[in-house]
């Protein structure tokens, strides 16, 4: 249940944030050759993205997050959906800042050096070449 949880979670409150309000707004209009909306990234990232990965360390720090997943001992549908929706981030913005979210940081690139996320993530990353600096 808990993995079911944090599925549904990574897909509404940190998809709404992370995709609706960083990714869409940088990428779609770059698509269409017309400049990102940053104002809008900007304040997603600086004002929604805290809030969602203090709650991601808070749970990581604890007994729940002992072993570096995010339930139990091992690889779940948790981890995939929590990692899948932060790479959208990643693509523009960089990863998790690892002084201020450091489980979030070390459980994402657990995620994201598994051999089954690397070729996806290679391809995206000759897609989307372009960082900005949200933080700002």
């Amino acid at each position: 249940g808990r993995a079911i949880w944090y599925e549904e979670w990574a897909d509404t409150e940190l998809a709404q944030a992370v995709g609706g309000g960083i990714f869409r707004p940088i990428m779609f209009p770059m698509m269409a050759k017309k400049d990102p909306d940053l104002e809008t990234a900007k304040k997603t990232f600086n004002e929604k993205i805290p809030r969602l990965f203090d709650y991601l360390e808070g749970e990581l720090a604890g007994e729940q997050g002992a072993d570096g997943f995010l339930v139990g001992a091992s690889l779940s549908i948790a981890d995939i959906s929590v990692a899948c929706t932060i790479s959208q981030m990643e693509f523009v913005a960089g990863p998790p800042d690892k002084a201020r979210w450091p489980g979030v940081a070390a459980c994402f690139e657990t995620m994201t050096a598994r051999p089954s996320f690397q070729p996806t993530l290679s391809i995206c990353k000759k897609i989307v070449k372009q960082q900005f600096d949200l933080s700002a």
